[in-house]
């Protein structure tokens, strides 16, 4: 299966560190909007859903890493 789509959001009044397992960040305050649109393809695999995603950022704060390509397994 292929799919598009676009995503948008923003940390808007946020104001903590966030956790991640375990690695602790501290999110920048900030009133960016950051969008991105992107395809993927999933395949039924016997293993499990496979997914490769491919995102561009469209809008993105000067101190954000970006991370083009994405790849998840999960069971049906």
């Amino acid at each position: 299966m292929t799919l598009a789509f676009v995503d948008a959001g923003s940390v808007f009044g946020y104001n903590g560190p966030t956790t991640f397992g375990t690695q602790t960040v501290n999110v920048a305050k900030s009133n960016i909007l950051r969008s991105s649109i992107g395809v993927g393809l999933t395949w039924g695999s016997p293993f499990g859903a496979l997914t490769v995603n491919y995102v561009v950022p469209v809008t993105k704060a000067a101190y954000d890493v970006t991370q083009p390509f994405n790849f998840t397994a999960s069971p049906f």
